[in-house]
This record gives C-alpha cells, structure tokens and sequence, in this order.
C-alpha cells in the first residue's frame, strides 16, 4: 500500500511542480491579453478536479492531502484562460488618399482589360495561327511571302480582336444581373467600370474592326466579318438572345 500511494503521488507532486515554474503567458493584441488563473493552497475548496469526483485510479482508497489536492488543481487551472480587457493603444484615424492620376489610368486599363475577357483573346490568337498554319501547310511556296504579308496579317488580327471586344462586351452589359451573381469579379458586375465606359467600348470597338476590315480587305471578307459581328451580338441582345437556344447559342459560339 505505501508503495502504490508513494507511486501515486509522483505525478501529483510533478503537477505542482511545473504549475508553479510555469510562466504566465500573454496574447498580444491592443485591447485584451489572455493570463491563466492560479490558487494558492489557501484557495476555495473543494477543488473542481476532485469536486467533481475525479481521483487518481492510484488513489483510490487513500486520504487526499491539502497537497495533493493543489497539484490536481494547479493541473487544471493551467488550462483555464480567462480574457481580461486592456487599454487599447492609442491609434489616429488616417484619412484615405485621393487616387493619383497614374494610379487612376493603371486602374482603368486593368479593368479594361478584364472587360476584354483575356481567355477569350487567347482563343481568337490560337485560331488565327492555326489557321496560317494549315494555308502554308497546304501551299509551302507561300511560305516565303510571309515577310510581305505580315503587315496585313497582323491588321487582320487587329480587326478579330476588336470584333472579340464588342461581343463579349454587348453580353457583359446586357449580363450584369446574372454576372452580379455568377460572375462578379467582372468589371461591369464588380462596379469597376460604369456602363457609360463600356458601351464607349463596344461601339468604338465595333466600328473601329468594321472599319479596318473595310478599308484593307476584301468584300466578301467584309462581309463575313459583319454577319459573324451581328451574329455575337444578337447571342445577347434581347429580344432575340440566341443563348436561349441550345443550337443556336453552340453555332454562334464555333463560328
């Protein structure tokens, strides 16, 4: 019995031990900081640990000293943390700055570009080369007029890439309800940019591809390029919609 009473006490005593060795943390913040409770032997009793009917399987049996009910107890008031409030530092209200004018431009070219639907852009670039490359894959002698056709190439591009603004933009302006909700990280839908901005946009961008069309190809290219112009833009504009219609929604976007 006195062994098993001695072999019970040791962790009780190590408990008391580190209870009282242990440093009394704080949380930094500026207005609260965290600090453990502790209790002398002299403290209310009886003590949680054994009020609530806890004893060591070790002591089953045995009277509980004074000494053995503080280390019990220093066990577990080491982990009641108790919120205590603090003076909060003194902090200035800053006023906000008004926005340079480089700042200003920065943000309007970033949400000009986000309205432009770069993933969108990608894929007119990849059909574009694509599509030189199966023209000089069927006529390699063509190859060797590339230096010449580059500059008109390269306006063509410009053309598609206008053309590719006015679309997605016509659908981002009559989308905003749905985007608001679906897509909100769009400019229009985020309140980034003003409808007034985007419809400037897409009317600028929708004669301006017209126009190079116009003036550096020919007819028929004109007018496939106004035909597949009209056709994006009625994928949005009510009262026709096309995306209303399953087909008509999947030809107008492989055209």
């Amino acid at each position: 019995d006195s062994l098993a009473m001695a072999v019970g006490l040791l962790p009780l005593l190590s408990g008391a031990a580190m209870a009282m060795q242990a440093p009394t943390p704080r949380c930094g913040g500026t207005t609260s900081s965290l600090t453990f409770q502790s209790s002398s032997i002299a403290s209310k009793a009886p003590f949680a640990a054994l009020e609530n009917g806890y004893v060591s399987p070790m002591l089953q049996g045995f009277t509980i000293s004074p000494l053995q009910r503080f280390a019990a107890h220093s066990r577990r008031s080491r982990a009641v943390c108790v919120m205590q409030d603090g003076p909060a530092e003194d902090s200035k209200e800053v006023e906000p700055k008004a926005p340079s004018p480089s700042s200003k431009a920065g943000s309007t070219l970033e949400s000009i570009y986000r309205f432009s639907r770069p993933h969108t852009i990608r894929g007119t670039l990849l059909a574009c080369g694509t599509g030189v490359g199966r023209a000089l894959i069927e006529t390699p002698s063509a190859i060797a007029l590339i230096p010449a056709l580059m500059p008109r190439a390269l306006i063509g591009v410009l053309a598609l890439l206008l053309g590719n603004l006015f679309i997605v933009g016509i659908n981002q302006i009559y989308d905003v309800e749905i985007d608001v909700v679906n897509k909100p990280f769009l400019p229009i839908a985020a309140g980034i940019m003003t409808p007034q901005l985007a419809w400037a946009l897409v009317v600028a961008s929708g004669l301006g591809g017209l126009a190079i069309v116009k003036t550096f190809f020919s007819t028929l290219i004109f007018r496939l390029y106004l035909f597949g112009t009209v056709i994006g833009g009625l994928y949005s504009v009510p009262p026709i919609q096309l995306k209303r219609f399953p087909l008509a929604a999947g030809l107008t976007i492989a055209r």
